[in-house]
């Protein structure tokens, strides 16, 4: 072979590798952008160190999976009820008792904007805090309420059979007036209140009827009825029949009445004894309207007792002032923060 040919074929030779360094760094570049599942990663840098033939491939190990007994334990922070374990529940952020502290005042200061004179009692029967806003101590007419009363006497005494129970179960659970003036002289008539507040060692209660023949009349104070009530709540003589009979209150009344207003608007569920009448307060120009019961599975004794000032002019035939009725109802949905 000729000098001038080995060169010819030395330089052919030469760019055969040229182009065979290029074509292998392409495919190693292909490789480096390549990702098999379950393999190492591979990192390809951009630059080629300096007197290499391509790019520089650097295998990255994935890193090892932490058992969950190996993970550490995340930063939490404290609640405040953590903090203070004396701390009471919380609903919608609000401590319950303060929250309901204040729908109390703004219960009663919705009643005082309608004319309404108010009084309005919660005893939560767990921790046997009461709250009250209003005239809690003063007293109110009871109307229909005081059939609790004439059922606890019943039952307290073993009396409650035969056709006094179903007298006293329509009495309770209707409303009904006709029931009420022939227990009414079962029990003492006057005598009744004098008797409860006796019998349960209660103080505050409130007074007898001081209208002969009414017994609506007799009177209670908010926080004296939701104490009688937490006394009742505790009695295994009258409770299964009396709490059983609260919580199958009709709504619509022996007389036809809606009897639905207050606490059931609040909690259909609830046990409940409702009062209205236009001659149950001791001013005749005055109507009644109370709800009272239990809230929270029981829970809680409640009672919201008003009376009105001159409004019986607006009083139906049966004793109902619907217009009082529909702000004691506002006033006890003011109270959800308890309903069950």
């Amino acid at each position: 072979m000729s000098a001038k040919k080995s060169r010819i074929w030395l330089g052919v030779g030469l760019v055969a590798a040229v182009v065979a360094v290029v074509v292998g760094g392409v495919q190693v570049g292909r490789l480096a952008l390549s990702r098999p599942a379950g393999g190492p990663t591979l990192v390809a840098h951009s630059s080629a160190r300096p007197g290499s033939g391509g790019p520089t491939v650097t295998r990255v190990p994935r890193p090892a999976r932490t058992s969950a007994a190996e993970m550490p334990a995340p930063h939490t922070v404290p609640s405040p009820a953590a903090e203070r374990p004396e701390s009471r529940p919380k609903v919608g952020g609000v401590s319950r008792p303060d929250g309901l502290a204040a729908a109390l005042e703004q219960a009663a200061r919705l009643a005082a904007e309608h004319g309404l004179r108010a009084g309005i009692a919660v005893l939560d029967l767990r921790s046997g805090r009461c709250l009250t806003a209003g005239e809690a101590d003063g007293e109110f007419g009871t109307a229909s309420v005081v059939k609790v009363l004439i059922a606890a006497y019943l039952l307290a005494n073993h009396e409650l059979i035969g056709s006094t129970a179903d007298l006293a179960y329509s009495m309770i659970t209707r409303s009904d007036d006709d029931a009420a003036n022939i227990l009414w002289e079962k029990v003492g008539g006057p005598e009744l209140e004098p008797w409860i507040e006796q019998h349960y060692g209660l103080t505050g209660l409130g007074s007898p009827n001081g209208i002969p023949g009414r017994w609506g009349n007799t009177h209670v104070t908010p926080r004296g009825l939701v104490q009688l009530y937490g006394a009742l709540r505790n009695d295994p003589a009258v409770w299964p029949w009396l709490g059983n009979a609260m919580h199958h209150a009709n709504r619509i009344a022996k007389d036809g009445t809606d009897q639905f207003f207050g606490l059931p608007a609040l909690d259909p569920g609830a046990a409940v004894k409702q009062g209205w009448g236009s001659g149950s307060a001791d001013r005749d120009g005055a109507a009644t309207v109370n709800t009272t019961g239990y809230l929270d599975h029981d829970r809680y004794a409640v009672a919201v007792l008003t009376e009105g000032v001159d409004n019986n002019d607006t009083t139906d035939a049966r004793g109902f002032n619907a217009a009082q009725a529909s702000v004691v109802t506002a006033m006890a949905r003011l109270l959800g923060l308890i309903a069950g």
